[in-house]
């Protein structure tokens, strides 16, 4: 008997612990989303939808059971039942609707996601030219230590793309520019060199007033850093050296040369010249009749360290 109500005792013991280790599982800084958001859907057409936990670490959970779906606003034509299935009506007439889910059992206070807005394409006001459907294809390059040139070639039904960036060991993407259509390039600076950031963008069109946002293009990672250096030669000097030349980068403290030794394949950095305005440089070190490989860096001096641009054309020379 005694050894019955020592069991029922630890029973109520780990059945207490658990519901405390249920209770305490939820962080304050964990967030609930809906997936897939601002998509365009069409009327008599069904739509799965999920429900994604997203720690502070970075880890993200898909949800199977215990989200509760609403739709905010009069719409009687239009069901999401608790599976999260999506139905739009054939007579459905709102031009969009919004979202949300719900966790009542998450922690001590429940997880909402915040409202997913579905535009009805019906039931929109004409775009001039088509529905935003295709991803930008975004392209980063350095033109300074600190700046960037982007190019967004045009997207079919983009009035303008906003423009989002992120700086490393950040999870918080912030509004850079706009760029109207029709603009290719922007140059953005400001930036510190040596740090990595984080590029995406987000297109844009109007109807009825409202901002109507297609899918955002890949993210692109980037380095800022000084240019590389241009017009690169190589040739043999009367003394039996090779002398390496290029065209000076402004934005920059100083070069790096390498060489490569093509019998023997052996790479290693040549020599470092701390000058900006330096434009060639020549190998003293050369065997004779031999070919070799130099390419050129620049670099940026930071705080506590060179910045490297990335390497120059490889040129070729033959000593005598």
């Amino acid at each position: 008997m005694k050894s019955a109500r020592k069991c029922i005792c630890w029973l109520t013991v780990l059945a207490m612990l658990a519901i405390n280790i249920l209770n305490v599982s939820a962080s304050e800084s964990d967030t609930l989303a809906i997936v897939p958001a601002g998509w365009f859907l069409s009327t008599g057409s069904s739509y799965s939808l999920q429900a994604q936990i997203r720690t502070p670490d970075g880890s993200i959970e898909t949800v199977v059971e215990g989200v509760e779906w609403a739709v905010l606003g009069q719409s009687s034509a239009l069901t999401v039942f608790d599976a999260g299935s999506l139905i739009i009506a054939e007579d459905e007439t709102a031009p969009f609707i919004d979202v949300i889910a719900y966790m009542p059992d998450w922690g001590d206070e429940g997880l909402e996601a915040e409202a997913a807005r579905f535009y009805i394409t019906e039931n929109m006001a004409p775009l001039e030219g088509e529905l935003i459907q295709d991803a930008p294809l975004l392209t980063v390059a350095s033109v300074s230590s600190s700046s960037f040139m982007l190019k967004i070639p045009p997207v079919a039904g983009a009035e303008s793309y906003d423009i989002y960036v992120c700086i490393a060991g950040s999870n918080e993407y912030k509004l850079l520019a706009n760029m109207k259509h029709p603009e290719v390039y922007r140059k953005v600076s400001g930036f510190e060199c040596g740090v990595k950031y984080y590029f995406k963008c987000v297109p844009i069109a109007y109807a009825n007033s409202e901002k109507v946002t297609g899918p955002p293009s890949k993210i692109v990672q980037i380095k800022a850093r000084p240019l590389e250096p241009r017009l690169i030669k190589a040739s043999s000097t009367a003394l039996g050296g090779i002398k390496v030349s290029w065209e000076p980068v402004d934005d920059s403290d100083g070069y790096a040369i390498y060489r490569r030794n093509t019998k023997t394949g052996e790479s290693k950095l040549l020599a470092t010249v701390e000058s900006k305005s330096a434009k060639s440089f020549t190998d003293n070190t050369v065997a004779s009749k031999t070919a070799y490989i130099y390419t050129v860096k620049s670099f940026k001096k930071t705080a506590d360290s060179r910045v490297l641009s990335v390497s120059s054309e490889a040129v070729e020379a033959v000593s005598r």
